[in-house]
């Protein structure tokens, strides 16, 4: 399976996450990714919570300085925003599209790496406003 994280707005970073490992959705750790990092709460205005959030594998709600906490814990200052969560036709691929503020969360993926070794990450992100892009992979 493999998991994509996208972003869509260009205020923002862009990003594309791919987690890979050979089993269904349902039958390997990838499920278990999407399931634990799902959003704990929804927005106001949110039908459901978010299909991703930072918070659920790496939480740092509790900071005294959150704009700090997340900076240094996620590489970015705002949990994703805007998600969209697809499947593939044989639920061996899951892929997230969505927005983060000003950079990629580098940092919470290489977190979420050390909590899920079983799978392959590529985190793709672009931020056409401070003119950068790459590719993170664990």
């Amino acid at each position: 399976m493999a998991i994509t994280l996208r972003g869509h707005n260009i205020s923002c970073a862009s990003n594309d996450l791919t987690t890979s490992s050979d089993a269904p959705l349902g039958q390997h750790h990838n499920g278990r990714f999407v399931q634990e990092n799902k959003g704990r709460k929804q927005e106001e205005g949110q039908s459901e919570p978010e299909a991703l959030s930072f918070e659920a594998s790496v939480p740092c709600s509790d900071a005294e300085n959150w704009y700090d906490a997340h900076c240094e814990k996620w590489g970015t200052k705002w949990d994703a925003n805007e998600v969209d969560l697809s499947y593939d036709e044989n639920d061996t691929e899951a892929s997230y599209s969505f927005d983060t503020a000003w950079g990629p969360p580098n940092k919470w993926l290489a977190s979420v790496a050390l909590i899920y070794p079983e799978l392959h990450l590529e985190l793709q992100y672009e931020e056409p406003g401070c003119d950068f892009a790459g590719i993170d992979t664990y």
